[in-house]
């Protein structure tokens, strides 16, 4: 099976691996808390509840990896379960938002299925960087390991 490729030691050739990340991870726990507030006041004729019901577990699971690590990479706590369970919530969210807004291409809603591959794009570029820093985790580069890696 072939491996994921590693971004190198920048994100988006100005941040440093952790420095990039970190910032990732707070915005993601903040745009999946907007979505959390605003999924129950979206329209009721295109999604049923158990669709919003669904979609606020995913909510919930996201802010949670995310914020964990954030939370994780601003106390130099480095433990390979956050970077891994963000990693698999990232490859989660980069298929489905690309299967989301290639069926939106499908039924002509272009502005929606434009953002989602943008959206997409940079879920995947996020995706990368995380699978770079768990690459230099487990090898012991890259990283500096704190005296504290309880939590």
């Amino acid at each position: 099976m072939p491996e994921l490729p590693t971004i190198g030691n920048k994100l988006c050739c100005c941040f440093e691996i952790q420095d990039g990340l970190k910032c990732g991870s707070g915005v993601l726990a903040v745009l999946y808390s907007l979505t959390l507030l605003l999924l129950p006041f979206h329209d009721a004729d295109s999604s049923t509840y158990a669709e919003k019901v669904i979609g606020m577990i995913w909510c919930i699971c996201c802010i949670t990896v995310y914020s964990l690590l954030y939370y994780s990479i601003s106390k130099e706590i480095f433990k390979g379960n956050y970077v891994m369970a963000a990693l698999v919530a990232s490859v989660f969210n980069t298929l489905s938002l690309a299967a989301t807004s290639v069926v939106k291409l499908v039924f002509f809603d272009f502005s929606s299925a434009i953002i989602g591959m943008i959206l997409a794009g940079l879920t995947g570029y996020y995706c990368l960087a995380l699978n770079s820093f768990y690459k230099n985790l487990n090898s012991g580069t890259g990283t500096h390991e704190s005296s504290n890696n309880k939590v």
